[in-house]
């Protein structure tokens, strides 16, 4: 089992990785840089351990940019899916086209406009990541760790090139290593990265939960 840069471990404590020499692939521009990019994304699915075992705490350009790729590939296939499967269920159910036309015309504009999308969508994701391991006393390594965890994280996205189950799988996978990544970007207990990640759904249900009893004690005194 890999040992988490910074802790403990059999042999007493693991001193933490500097950050000079990334030990992500991408941030080498002496490569070319679809090798580069195609070797990160090979990182991901095979050794997510060695592809986040010494991430830097500097430089958001980088991580910003792969998140853009990617996440632009998993868009624009999976709008394509959705064109396609769509186009095929309004045939087969003889349904009028202009609602199959308006549908592609919004998917389009998602589309042209999906990069700055993307970009913003990783910033507020990992400001809201980044707050919530604030909370739970962790992050201390700063906004741009959490940021390159949700960036380089995100990587199975790109599952979503594959029709119907792409998309779910890759969802599943990019939370998992999204944690992960935090994990050993901030060098920190898992449990505070996973308390971190899922508290913003833990605090909306709970919410939602008080809301649905205080209407029931409404509905109950009301009559």
């Amino acid at each position: 089992m890999d040992e988490i840069p910074g802790k403990i471990g059999p042999d007493g404590p693991a001193p933490p990785p500097s950050d000079a020499g990334s030990s992500i692939p991408f941030e080498d521009t002496s490569q070319p840089f679809i090798s580069r990019l195609l070797e990160t994304i090979k990182l991901a699915f095979a050794d997510p351990a060695k592809l986040f075992s010494n991430m830097p705490s500097a430089d958001i350009g980088a991580p910003v940019l792969y998140g853009l790729i990617t996440g632009t590939i998993a868009a624009v296939f999976t709008i394509l899916w959705q064109m396609m499967f769509g186009g095929l269920l309004t045939i087969a159910e003889n349904a009028p086209l202009d609602e199959f036309a308006i549908g592609t015309g919004f998917m389009f504009v998602w589309l042209i406009f999906s990069p700055v999308f993307i970009v913003v969508g990783l910033f507020i994701q990992s400001a809201i990541y980044h707050v919530m391991l604030l909370i739970v006393g962790d992050g201390q390594r700063g906004f741009a760790v959490t940021l390159r965890s949700v960036c380089y994280g995100s990587t199975p996205q790109l599952l979503g090139v594959v029709p119907i189950c792409g998309s779910l799988i890759g969802g599943v996978w990019t939370l998992v290593l999204v944690i992960m990544a935090a994990i050993y970007g901030h060098r920190t207990d898992a449990w505070r990265v996973v308390l971190a990640y899922f508290l913003p759904m833990i605090v909306c249900c709970c919410l939602a939960f008080w809301l649905a009893s205080m209407f029931g004690l409404l509905g109950v005194f009301s009559r």
